[in-house]
C-alpha cells in the first residue's frame, strides 16, 4: 500500500542523502544530482495525508488515521 510506498522512498532519501527526511514533504524535493524519491507524497485511502514521526536516527512510523479520520484511535494504520 501507500505505507510501503513511502517507507521505500524514506529509505532512498536516507541513503541519497545520508539523513532522514524533516518530513514527508522533504521526498518530493530534488537536487541537481539526485531525483526526488517521489513526484508527490501520495494520501490514505481515504484521502488523509500520512503523518510522519521520527524516533531515533534511523527509526520512524508513517501512519494512517484510518476510516475515522482521528489520529489515536483503534482504526490508525501504521508501518
Amino acid at each position: 500500500g501507500n505505507i510501503d510506498v513511502i517507507c521505500k522512498a524514506i529509505e532512498l532519501y536516507r541513503i541519497n542523502f545520508n539523513k532522514m527526511p524533516g518530513s514527508l514533504q522533504d521526498l518530493t524535493k530534488e537536487t541537481e544530482d539526485i531525483e526526488a524519491p517521489l513526484r508527490e507524497v501520495p494520501v490514505d485511502a481515504w484521502g488523509n495525508a500520512f503523518q510522519f514521526k521520527r524516533e531515533g536516527k534511523f527509526r520512524y512510523v508513517v501512519s494512517s488515521a484510518g476510516p475515522d479520520g482521528s489520529m489515536g484511535t483503534e482504526d490508525d494504520l501504521t508501518n
